[in-house]
């Protein structure tokens, strides 16, 4: 009767559990299921979608402390002359007096970011953002404009979802991105693949 009763017992437990092949089967679909989500959700034009959704919030933060800048010392960052604590306004904002140039503490023009830094119109953290510190982002001047311009990474923004594709100086609407992948090059002034903020 006990050898009966152990032998129940050991069967029931037997048949509790699930078999290797119905565990397989079960690790397969599930394998399948997210192979199939990951491929739908694309994480890699996610990620790049992120990147570039940074850059343009950098953009717009830049521009803001120009403008800021600008509207408290009466001349840009780039026409502050530091040794007098004055402005050179004959420095004019054009196209051909300030190129597209990289936002970095020893950019040409020089200091726009230290200055930015220096009078507080940017927090100190800021200058170590990657945006910044792979000079992803460049001014641009024309038009009495100044643009924070950057070439989109993701497919979405290479399309112009991130706002329409200009060229590097914010001069020529309606251009392409004619490389098909983000080459991460710096801009220049032949550049047309770039989303400039403001638009």
């Amino acid at each position: 009767m006990k050898l009966f009763r152990m032998l129940t017992a050991s069967n029931f437990l037997r048949q509790a559990g699930f078999t290797m092949v119905e565990l397989l089967v079960v690790i397969s679909i599930i394998g399948i299921l997210a192979t199939a989500v990951l491929a739908a959700l694309n994480p890699v034009e996610q990620l790049r979608k992120g990147r570039d959704t940074s850059r343009k919030a950098d953009s717009s933060t830049l521009l803001g402390a120009i403008d800021r800048f600008q509207a408290s010392f009466g001349c840009y960052p780039w026409q502050w002359v530091v040794s007098t604590s004055t402005c050179n306004n004959a420095t004019p904002l054009t196209s051909a007096a300030v190129t597209a140039a990289t936002f970095s503490l020893t950019s040409t023009p020089p200091g726009v970011l230290s200055q930015l830094l220096a009078k507080s119109e940017l927090k100190d953290v800021f200058s170590s953002r990657s945006t910044i510190t792979n000079s992803e982002m460049f001014i641009s001047v024309a038009n009495s404009l100044a643009s924070i311009c950057y070439e989109p990474e993701s497919n979405t923004g290479r399309g112009g979802g991130f706002g329409p594709l200009r060229n590097s100086l914010n001069t020529a609407a309606g251009t392409t991105c004619t490389s098909a992948t983000y080459t991460g090059a710096a801009l220049t002034a032949t550049s047309t693949c770039a989303v400039c903020v403001p638009q």
